[in-house]
C-alpha cells in the first residue's frame, strides 16, 4: 500500500515516528549533517549566477538555509509536517530568500522552473515504481541548463538492504534512468556511521547532473 510521495504507508509512519523523537531538534534526526555535500558545494561554487534552487525533500532546512545564504532564492518542500516546522524555524529571518511548503514533489507546481534542485532524502524513499514519474517532474521543474544534485544510499554490498527506511541503489540502477535528458558532471561516495534503524553503516553516493541548454 502506497502513501503519498512514492513511499509506503508504513514507511512514512516510521519517519513521523523519528520526527516525533527528535522532538524539533535537527540534531536529534538519525541523518543529521550539519555540513552539506562537497558536490553541493562544488556546484554551488562553479554557478555564474545563484537563481532559484528547489530543496526536494528538505527535511529539517538545514541545507535549504545553506542555498540560501549563498543567494539562492529557496523553495524548500517536504511531506511531513514536523520536518515542514523545523524548516520553518530555521527560514526565520531569511524573508523571501527561503519559504517552506508542505507538499509532495509529485503534485508540486511552479510558476517559473529551478536553476539549482538539490534532493537529499526524497528519490532514496520511494519504490522502483515510482522512479519514472519522479523524473518526469524533474524535468518539469529543472531550467535548461540548471544542475541537479542527488544525494542516495548506494549499495555497500549485495546484502545491504532493510525493511525500512532508505532503498540503496548503485550507480548502475541510477545513472540510467536520467539519461539522456541529464548528463552526469561527478559523483562522489563514502561511508558513514548512521544510527539504527538506518545504520549502523551507509554508503552515500552524491551525484550532479546537469541539464544542457
Amino acid at each position: 500500500m502506497k502513501s503519498a510521495g512514492g513511499m509506503s504507508v508504513f514507511q512514512r509512519f516510521v519517519l513521523e515516528k523519528l520526527y516525533a523523537r527528535a522532538g524539533g531538534a535537527p540534531e536529534g534526526l538519525p541523518w543529521h549533517r550539519a555540513e552539506p555535500d562537497a558536490v553541493l558545494q562544488r556546484v554551488v561554487a562553479a554557478s555564474m549566477s545563484h537563481g532559484r534552487a528547489l530543496d526536494v525533500g528538505c527535511g529539517s532546512g538545514v541545507f535549504s538555509a545553506y542555498l540560501a545564504k549563498q543567494g539562492y532564492r529557496v523553495t524548500a518542500i517536504d511531506l511531513h509536517p514536523a520536518a515542514v516546522a523545523m524548516a520553518r524555524r530555521l527560514a526565520e529571518g531569511f524573508g523571501d530568500k527561503l519559504s517552506v511548503f508542505e507538499a509532495d514533489f509529485f503534485s508540486f507546481k511552479s510558476a517559473e522552473p529551478f536553476d539549482l534542485v538539490y534532493d537529499s532524502g526524497c528519490l532514496h524513499c520511494m519504490k522502483g515504481g515510482a522512479l519514472q514519474d519522479y523524473k518526469s517532474q524533474l524535468l518539469r521543474l529543472l531550467a535548461p541548463g540548471g544542475d541537479y544534485v542527488l544525494a542516495h544510499f548506494d549499495k555497500r554490498h549485495a546484502f545491504d538492504w532493510r525493511p525500512m527506511g532508505p532503498r540503496r541503489r548503485t550507480p548502475a540502477q541510477l545513472e540510467p534512468l536520467f539519461a539522456p535528458e541529464l548528463e552526469l558532471r561527478e559523483k562522489s561516495s563514502g561511508e558513514v556511521a548512521v544510527p539504527l534503524p538506518i545504520g549502523p553503516v551507509v554508503r552515500g553516493t552524491v551525484y550532479w547532473f546537469h541539464r544542457p541548454k
